[in-house]
């Protein structure tokens, strides 16, 4: 199941655990077996050397951590992991607890231990724990890897990501998102400043740990906006903390970050200033040069769903969960409202001519003149939540999908569909038509 070298080239051992549940060392110059050491009651799953090669640590899956003097194969300790998982209502013998793996500290006093969805940090010379971190109820740890350094570790999960933990904080520092499947092996460089993660998509990835551990590195939701200007890249996210970041595309430097609740954003044309929509209805802008609130007002009753500059900066657009549109010329004038869906105004997007498109859990489509403040037209879409539009590059089309697990296409001058597509199994997401418009691509939920 597992096997391991010694950390010293001059003079190589292999260590290997197997289902037998025996460790076996192996001098590379003798065909035979150097010596077998008794002690697991299951499987052995992983195996390693302390740095000084002295001692042979060993994980099983009878929840148990042992160490074993490499010179006299015998047992000098056995930690049972198993016990920090017990409950008053769960008797020990029906808990299965697989020691899934083990690392060493760089001065050999630590070694980290994983087990399910936890990592512990032992005192060899104590057997003391030294701290623990829990990962979540939804994810198993496969792997762990100590850096050389001491106080960085990398753990790798069954829920696809890695992840980077301060040791000394138990705080975690960065996510890792790319691989498509459980990432089942991590493994720091010796000088700690990459890292190497394998995985069941059939990948191996390198990783720079300084780049991963800024804060840029924050996973960041959907909600999203960028401006490229000549060869600047600036980007606006929230993070999976309902932070704002404005992020410079280029360094991956952070210019702004705000600990507001935040749940949309979006940037002025010319970069001058960034919008952003809270939880509780308020609208706040922020000029860009100085990093100052340049504008604030509460804007709707509830959550601002969506918020969009217009192309010359000098309006704003939010739609809410209060079923409005707010049309605010915020350099000048007071806001005005839209008002016609009867519920949740999912988005909207921007037409010629100084016409919207918007869309609403009510399932209807509805297309406005902003200068009149009137509906022109008012299409009757679904007969459940409108999820997504899309608007052909002619202007002469657009098409809806919805939780009622169809996509349909409109023509703006009809009120009933040109079609009526089906075929998924759940909600249909998002919708977009080619280039040429001859074709529109769908996505659903699964």
């Amino acid at each position: 199941d597992c096997c391991h070298f010694t950390n010293n080239s001059s003079h190589l051992l292999l260590a290997t655990g197997s289902n037998d549940y025996f460790l076996k060392l192996w001098d590379l110059n003798q065909e035979e077996c150097r010596n077998t050491m008794f002690g697991h009651t299951n499987s052995v799953s992983h195996c390693r050397f302390s740095p000084d090669d002295q001692v042979l640590a060993s994980c099983s899956a009878d929840g148990t951590l042992k160490l074993w003097d490499v010179k006299s194969a015998n047992e000098r300790k056995s930690i049972n992991v198993k016990q920090f998982f017990l409950n008053s209502e769960e008797p020990q013998e029906d808990l299965e607890v697989i020691v899934k793996c083990c690392s060493w500290s760089a001065d050999g006093a630590k070694i980290m231990v994983a087990a399910k969805n936890k990592v512990f940090l032992f005192d060899i010379h104590t057997s003391g724990l030294l701290a623990e971190i829990h990962m979540g109820h939804h994810s198993t740890v496969q792997y762990c890897d100590f850096s050389p350094h001491n106080h960085l570790a990398v753990v790798a999960l069954s829920q696809y990501c890695v992840e980077l933990w301060s040791m000394d904080s138990g705080l975690k520092v960065a996510d890792c998102r790319g691989h498509l499947s459980w990432v089942h092996c991590v493994m720091f460089s010796p000088d700690g400043s990459s890292f190497l993660t394998s995985s069941d998509d059939q990948t191996v990835r390198l990783w720079e740990t300084k780049k991963v551990c800024k804060n840029s590195a924050t996973v960041l939701k959907q909600e999203i906006d960028v401006v490229f200007q000549e060869k600047e890249v600036t980007v606006l996210a929230v993070d999976n903390i309902r932070r704002l970041q404005l992020i410079n595309g280029n360094t991956g430097q952070i210019d702004y970050l705000t600990e507001a609740q935040v749940s949309c954003c979006c940037l002025s044309p010319h970069l001058q200033y960034l919008a952003f929509g809270a939880e509780d209805g308020a609208i706040q802008i922020l000029e860009l040069l100085n990093n100052r609130i340049f504008q604030s007002r509460n804007a709707h009753k509830t959550t601002v769903r969506h918020i969009q500059f217009t192309a010359d900066g000098k309006t704003l657009i939010s739609s809410s969960d209060d079923s409005a549109i707010q049309i605010w010329n915020w350099q000048s004038e007071d806001p005005f409202f839209l008002q016609a869906h009867q519920e949740t105004v999912k988005d909207f997007k921007l037409l010629k001519n100084s016409r919207l498109l918007s869309w609403s859990f009510d399932g209807t489509v509805k297309v406005w003149n902003i200068t009149t403040r009137r509906i022109e037209k008012d299409f009757v879409c679904h007969q459940d939540t409108v999820l997504s539009c899309d608007i052909s590059s002619d202007g002469a089309k657009f098409s809806s999908t919805s939780a009622d697990k169809t996509a349909k296409i409109w023509s703006f001058e009809l009120l009933s569909p040109l079609h009526e597509l089906r075929g998924h199994k759940g909600c249909v997401r998002c919708s977009s038509f080619s280039v040429d418009n001859t074709l529109l691509a769908t996505g659903e939920s699964s």
